[in-house]
């Protein structure tokens, strides 16, 4: 059984930058972990920051309700 990717984080270039200066990782493991290629402690930290710096999930519109 395949195992399902995580959903695509979409971030800019500065949280990109941001990401790798926090975390000390390089670009290639901001990729795979915005991209949902992998499934660690430390994706799941990066995704969570790379959310909360303002990144967005990809295929998930946020509604404001009036």
């Amino acid at each position: 059984m395949k195992k399902e990717k995580l959903p695509k984080i979409l971030i800019d270039t500065e949280i990109r930058k941001e990401l790798i200066r926090e975390f000390g990782v390089t670009d290639t493991w901001v990729g795979l972990a915005v991209n949902g290629h992998r499934d660690t402690d430390l994706v799941r930290r990066i995704r969570k920051r790379a959310l909360d710096l303002g990144g967005s999930i990809k295929g998930v519109e946020k509604i404001k309700m009036l």
